[in-house]
C-alpha cells in the first residue's frame, strides 16, 4: 500500500483530470491539507510521467505533446489523456503505478525543474466495449 494520494483511471478510456498548484494554508480536522491561494505558473512547462512497478516509463503527458495545458494565473494544469494512452496502463489486470508531476521554467529547465506531486495511479482495465 502506497503513502501517496490515489488517482483512479480506467485503462482504455479517456482520462481528464485537473491538478491545482497552490499554497497549503492549513490542515482540516483529519489532517488533510487545505489548498490556499494558487501559485501562478506563468512561463512554466509541465510533464506527468507514469511508471510501472519496476520504474519503467509507460506513458507521458506534457505541455510539449499537448496532453497537459496550463492556466497560469489559476495555478492549474489540465490533463486530457486519450484512450489510446490509458490503454497501456492496465491492459489485462488492475495495477498500482506511480505518476509524478513535474514543472519547470520553460526557459531554464536545468535550474528550475521540480516534482510538485507524486500519486499512486490505480489503473483497471476498461469495461467499455463489453470487456
Amino acid at each position: 500500500m502506497s503513502c501517496y494520494p490515489h488517482l483512479d483511471v480506467s485503462a482504455g478510456d479517456a482520462w481528464n483530470h485537473t491538478f491545482l498548484y497552490a499554497d497549503l494554508d492549513s490542515y482540516d480536522v483529519n489532517g488533510d491539507p487545505i489548498a490556499g491561494d494558487p501559485i501562478p505558473l506563468t512561463g512554466m512547462s509541465a510533464r506527468l510521467d507514469v511508471r510501472d512497478e519496476d520504474g519503467d516509463l509507460i506513458t507521458t503527458a506534457s505541455t510539449d505533446n499537448g496532453l497537459l495545458t496550463i492556466t497560469a494565473a489559476a495555478g492549474q494544469i489540465d490533463l486530457a489523456m486519450p484512450a489510446s494512452d490509458t490503454a497501456l496502463l492496465a491492459p489485462t489486470r488492475r495495477r498500482e503505478l506511480i505518476a509524478a508531476l513535474r514543472i519547470w521554467d520553460t526557459a531554464d529547465y536545468d535550474n528550475s525543474a521540480k516534482t510538485i506531486a507524486i500519486y499512486t495511479l490505480v489503473a483497471v482495465p476498461s469495461k467499455v466495449g463489453g470487456a
